[in-house]
């Protein structure tokens, strides 16, 4: 007889702070290039060499920003027009997250995800196991939400991930994702690859479906790669293999 599982849990793997700041060893002792109160300034009345010289880098683009003034929207397949091999492609809108899957030459690009999400549709899995997502996608700190997928055999935002693929800096939020096989709220099936800094809010994974194995609150079936920093809430069930982070 097959078990039949639900959780509902929230998990947070791994929060790392860094050392705090060591105050300076000479603080307490006396400026040594101080001006004697009684001796004038030598350099009082001379014109600052600098003065009225303008900035070099004023004006200089963020080289982190991605080409373009302004991600547009109304702009396909990304939020600069044309897919560039080397990124970054900025997104924008529900048909920049349509596009991601839809070429396999975009599995292997760099994206980043340029403000918050609200997406009204289903969304189609990103990659699968014989076409993984393998380049990057930077959230940069923003949101995708309320996505849902229909049922397939892997189910999660990206359908499978393999070696080389960064996923980070994202939240997922009220998520409803479906998989057959495996699905996770960010990834149904992970070969490989680095997510770090993602946090689910609120996600449901296979809701009401008993009879579905490897079901995670992040990732459904993990047999490589890393996962760090990352904080999930979620409610998910399954059959066997279920798990708030991985489900197997």
């Amino acid at each position: 007889m097959r078990r039949l599982g639900v959780l509902f849990l929230s998990l947070l793997l791994c929060s790392c702070i860094g050392d705090p700041s060591q105050l300076g060893s000479n603080a307490g002792e006396p400026d040594v290039g101080m001006p004697d109160a009684d001796q004038p300034d030598a350099d009082a009345g001379e014109p600052d060499a600098d003065a009225g010289e303008p900035d070099a880098d004023a004006g200089e683009p963020d080289a982190d920003a991605g080409p373009g003034a302004d991600c547009n929207s109304e702009k396909n397949p990304f939020g600069d027009g044309d897919f560039q091999p080397t990124g970054p492609n900025r997104i924008c809108s529900e048909a920049h997250m349509q596009a991601l899957g839809s070429n396999l030459a975009y599995l292997e690009g760099h994206f980043i995800l340029d403000s918050d999400l609200t997406l009204d549709g289903p969304l189609d899995p990103i990659g699968d196991e014989t076409n993984p997502f393998i380049g990057t996608f930077d959230g940069r700190g923003n949101s995708i939400g309320n996505f849902t997928t229909e049922d397939g055999d892997t189910g999660g935002l990206f359908g499978a991930i393999g070696a080389g693929a960064t996923i980070t800096d994202l939240v997922l939020a009220n998520p409803e994702v479906n998989g057959a096989n495996a699905a996770g709220a960010l990834v149904g099936v992970m070969l490989g690859g680095e997510i770090g800094e993602v946090n689910v809010e609120g996600a449901q994974v296979n809701p009401g479906v008993s009879n579905a194995d490897d079901v995670g609150g992040l990732v459904g079936r993990m047999e490589g790669g890393v996962i760090r920093d990352s904080d999930v809430t979620a409610m998910v069930q399954g059959s066997t293999g279920i798990g708030g982070l991985v489900g197997t």
